[in-house]
């Protein structure tokens, strides 16, 4: 550095420490940015490079017009407290240049955009390239948008937005591409995705107890979606109670319109209690998925053609009966802290009806949450909750819970678990809730890990806590020694999970990636040891499939079973009979042959489950659903 570029460096330092915050500064080109920004500052067009980790103090607001470009050396950092305006153009975008997408240093801190708690940042026309990280949103609230985002570990990472939902984050119209994971959420659900491009990636949305939107959530939000998910190895990679948003609102068939396709792997891969509803979006064809046990997806109706603003949909025969059983009509008058009745008649098809099915109950609570009735909404999820916690789909009523009292910025939601967790029956469901509620600690996290631990040791839970302690080690304490020996014992005890795979990628491993053989094993799941609370159709895995696949259901009791396989004009293939199966967890596999032992083409078919229960009480229960047989 030149004497004059010295001078004018010095001269710069003393300005930000003598001139009242209300004055903005304008950086002179060429020179390097200071280690703290604590007075308003505005970085003009130009080239500038940060040789430490820079720091934007809290209450401050640093802009960077269009045409800056910056260049980020010795492994540094651009870490935010105050506020960041990034404010490209589209013909003169800001440059951010990281260098090299390092490993994980030994202070634990990345090079990166950082946002922390308190912070927000605006992110406009930014190319983001060779960061390990390319925005890190630690608990604060960002919108980003047309940005280019290349080349590093992860694009962006969300870790614990969840405590913050009064600013939801927005991505819109930004390509992320060459990151081992495009976007990785950590106890994030407040975060909504539209027009966006995410490919040539590992993994492009990897979630763990986040639920983001990829699709519209209220009324008013009809554009979220659209995005352009493909030529990943995995598309959408949820883990852990992540209840990812692609599409439906209750009756109303509008979804997602996102397109996913071409993902080497698996478009879809959910494992331990995810449950997806992804419909209206294009797969060309059908999704390649898998569906882990406790898990549901939900992809149909899926478009014909490629979405567009104007694109039709067709409706299947039991979406069409659910929309004339469910025609929900909830006033806009009714105020927010309207307590909703739970018993109606069930001849009344505007109301909220007890005896509708869990699944028909959440998209009624969801719907509610669409109209901003979150009370109500979680009135029903503590109903569910209470009156089924072994069934999967309690998982989601939490979720949807956790969402509405969020919202509301209610305690509601803690004193509800802390009810639970008196109970002496330890329900994995209460423990997963005592989880949800523990990411919201900062100061007391790993007692409170370790009090659940304690309570739910020799159950699959233990899983889930190490990784949780992984996460905080990694990033909330930045001590990379603890972390690697949390991610050791993850290995010891979970070698095939992918808690411990997710764990090895943070650190940087990327040689270490789950792998088909995992993908096909069956999970371990805690429900599997338990009675069913309700009968379910769990669908069927592989689908597509070749040469056979496997149809899951739940018997809450001893029932008669039948399952019919039809072909597309209606047609009986196949009928299995099961008289007077034990209540539990069952399958029937299908080889993919008709009832005279022929082989069947390829093509699409309907599968119709009918339990009948043997118990005296002649229940009865009937779903349709779809699969794939390809050659």
């Amino acid at each position: 550095m030149t004497q004059k570029e010295l001078f004018g460096v010095l001269v710069l330092q003393l300005r930000l420490f003598f001139e009242p915050k209300s004055k903005s500064i304008f950086f002179i080109n060429d020179l390097t940015v200071p280690s703290t920004i604590s007075s308003n500052a505005t970085i003009s067009s130009g080239s500038y490079s940060i040789l430490s980790n820079t720091t934007i103090e809290e209450g401050v607001t640093l802009t960077i017009a269009a045409g800056t470009n910056i260049t980020f050396q010795n492994g540094s950092a651009l870490i935010v407290n105050g506020t960041l305006n990034v404010n490209g153009n589209s013909s003169n975008k800001v440059l951010f240049d990281f260098q090299y997408p390092q490993n994980v240093p030994a202070n634990g801190i990345r090079n990166q955009i950082k946002i922390n708690s308190s912070a927000t940042a605006n992110i406009t026309n930014a190319e983001i390239r060779n960061a390990y990280t390319g925005i890190y949103i630690d608990g604060g609230s960002a919108n980003i948008d047309n940005c280019l985002i290349r080349n590093g570990y992860s694009g962006i990472l969300l870790y614990g937005t969840n405590n913050n939902p009064s600013n939801d984050t927005y991505i819109t119209n930004t390509r992320i591409y060459e990151q081992t994971v495009g976007i990785d959420f950590y106890n994030s659900t407040f975060v909504h995705l539209s027009h966006n491009q995410i490919d040539h990636n590992y993994i492009a949305l990897n979630t763990y107890s986040s639920s983001p939107y990829l699709a519209p959530d209220d009324y008013n939000s009809e554009s979220v979606g659209y995005n352009n998910i493909h030529t990943n190895s995995f598309g959408l990679m949820a883990n852990y109670n992540s209840n990812p948003w692609l599409g439906r609102v209750s009756c109303t068939s509008f979804g997602g319109n996102n397109t996913i396709d071409g993902n080497t792997m698996k478009d879809v891969n959910l494992t331990n209690n995810c449950q997806v509803y992804a419909e209206n979006n294009w797969w060309n064809f059908t999704p390649i998925s898998y569906v882990g046990t406790g898990c549901f997806f939900d992809p149909y109706p899926f478009l014909y053609s490629a979405p567009s603003q104007s694109s039709a949909v067709k409706i299947t025969p039991e979406e069409e009966e659910f929309n004339n059983k469910f025609n929900i009509q909830v006033p806009l008058s009714a105020k927010t802290t309207e307590k909703l009745s739970l018993v109606t008649s069930t001849n009344d098809k505007t109301g909220y009806d007890e005896s509708w099915p869990i699944e028909w109950k959440l998209l009624y609570a969801r719907n509610l949450m669409r109209i901003k009735k979150y009370n109500q909404a979680a009135d029903i999820c503590e109903s569910v909750i209470t009156e089924y916690p072994d069934s999967a789909r309690s998982y989601l009523a939490l979720d949807l819970l956790w969402q509405s009292r969020k919202k509301e910025k209610s305690t509601h939601f803690s004193e509800f678990v802390k009810d639970k967790a008196k109970l002496k029956t330890n329900k994995q469901l209460f423990g997963v809730a005592e989880l949800m509620l523990s990411a919201t600690e900062r100061t007391n996290r790993l007692s409170a890990l370790d009090g659940i631990e304690n309570k739910y040791k020799d159950t699959p839970l233990v899983e889930h806590i190490l990784f949780q302690k992984f996460m905080y080690y990694l990033y909330e304490e930045n001590n990379i020694e603890l972390a690697k020996t949390t991610a050791d014992e993850l290995g010891k005890l979970y070698p095939e999970s992918e808690s411990y795979y997710s764990s090895q990628r943070h650190l940087g491993n990327d040689v270490v990636k789950p792998t088909e053989q995992l993908l096909t094993k069956e999970a371990v799941n805690e429900a599997t040891t338990e009675i069913p609370q309700t009968y379910e159709l769990l669908g069927n895995y592989p689908n597509p499939f070749n040469p056979s696949t496997t149809i899951k259901y739940a018997l809450p009791y001893s029932s008669d079973v039948e399952l019919t396989i039809y072909d597309i004009t209606g047609k009986v293939v196949k009928v299995f009979s099961e008289s007077g199966q034990s209540a539990g967890y069952q399958n029937i596999v299908w080889f993919g042959n008709d009832q005279n032992g022929s082989k069947v083409s390829s093509g699409i078919y309907l599968y119709k489950f009918k339990a009948t229960s043997i118990d005296g009480s002649n229940k009865v229960f009937e779903k349709t659903a779809k699969l794939l047989m390809l050659k």
